[in-house]
Parts: structure tokens; sequence; C-alpha cells
């Protein structure tokens, strides 16, 4: 069974990697990026659902499961700054 608001969320850590590079053309620079979220594929908890298990009326018991943040999350960018 577990203890209701007994313990507290398990550590905490990621590591996030950004990669930038810029290129001046003759319209402006344009700027392209490559950025990985949670590196280590870290499954961190969000949070805990809550639920309550009975194999009879008289036999019930609270149960939780974990909700993680999301995992390895890649993303790719571009951004064109115009030259005056």
């Amino acid at each position: 069974m577990v203890e209701l608001y007994g313990q507290n969320y398990p550590a905490f850590h990621r590591l996030d990697l950004r990669v930038n590079r810029h290129f001046e053309t003759k319209q402006g620079r344009v700027s392209v990026s490559l950025e990985l979220v949670n590196l280590y594929n870290r499954g961190n908890v969000r949070t805990y659902d809550f639920f309550v298990e009975c194999s009879a009326p008289e036999d019930c018991r609270i149960e939780r499961e974990p909700q993680f943040w999301f995992r390895l999350l890649p993303s790719v960018g571009v951004n064109w700054s115009f030259a005056d």
C-alpha cells in the first residue's frame, strides 16, 4: 500500500545539448540549430496517478503509477534575419 503524500519525488536530472551555426548571406543572416533535450534519455517522474484497487469491498489499497516527462526530444530550428 502506498502512503498518500508520504514520499518525495525521485531526483530529477537531465542534460540538454544545443548546437548553433550561422551563415552570412547577401540577404541577411541564416542561423540553424539542433537541440537535444534530455540527452541521457532518463525517465524523470512528472507526477503520479493514484487509483484504488479492490479485490474485495473490505480489501482495498491505494496504488500509484508514475507519469514521466518526455524522454529524448530532438528539435531543429532555422532563423533568417534580413540585412538592412
